[in-house]
């Protein structure tokens, strides 16, 4: 896919995304997904500004590193749950419980969060397995360098 290719509008971006644009880490393929988001109006799930904040404590982060992460989700629309958001979640959970990483909860909130918007916003990710999954059975656009 290139930039080209993705579809206009706002951008969801995933937790794995995000903190790679966010860590710039060699070899992480960052500079790849960055070069798909330029231009968009860039979202991320509740879900995943708080997996970004479990990196920071995981990583036992300082103050400065701390706000340094939270500036750099600011630059970000946060989608809050909301009963649209649990309404669209709840049948996914039902479908596909057991069947994504580690239950995939956080996954399909940031799924719902993206198919509850009008219209649905595309999820750029580097997760396509557990993304893939919640595809098979529910209509997500998916952005990544390789599709």
């Amino acid at each position: 896919m290139t930039p080209a290719d993705v579809p206009g509008g706002p951008l969801l971006v995933d937790t794995n995304v995000a903190s790679f644009v966010y860590l710039q880490k060699p070899n992480s393929g960052w500079e790849n997904f960055a070069a798909l988001m330029q231009g968009h109006v860039l979202c991320m799930s509740f879900a995943s500004v708080a997996e970004m904040l479990v990196m920071a404590h995981r990583n036992s982060w300082g103050p400065a590193r701390r706000r340094d992460l939270i500036n750099h989700v600011r630059l970000y629309t946060v989608l809050k749950f909301d009963i649209e958001v649990c309404k669209t979640w709840a049948p996914m959970y039902a479908k596909l419980r057991g069947q994504l990483k580690g239950e995939g909860v956080n996954d399909l909130w940031t799924a719902a969060c993206a198919m509850a918007q009008n219209p649905p916003l595309p999820i750029i990710t580097d997760d396509l397995t557990d993304f893939g999954t919640i595809g098979k059975h529910f209509e997500l656009t998916l952005v990544h360098p390789t599709l």
